[in-house]
């Protein structure tokens, strides 16, 4: 494997890293950052954010993983 390619799927993970950090401090500490799941619910009331989400989420993997 080469070494971009490395370097790009740790760049796709790091997002998942970074939320459960945030949602582990936000269990913690809640008055440092809002709960996980209240942020998720407030950006999912739109529909339009739900599929802008799936669709960043989708290229995102699509262009890193295929080869």
């Amino acid at each position: 494997m080469k070494l971009s390619a490395i370097i790009w799927d740790a760049l796709y993970v790091l997002p998942i890293f970074a939320m459960v950090i945030i949602w582990w401090i936000g269990r913690i500490k809640p008055n440092v950052f809002t709960r996980v799941s209240e942020v998720i619910e407030l950006i999912m009331i739109k529909r339009t954010t739900r599929i802008a989400i799936i669709t960043v989420w989708w290229w995102l993997g699509w262009h890193f993983f295929s080869d």
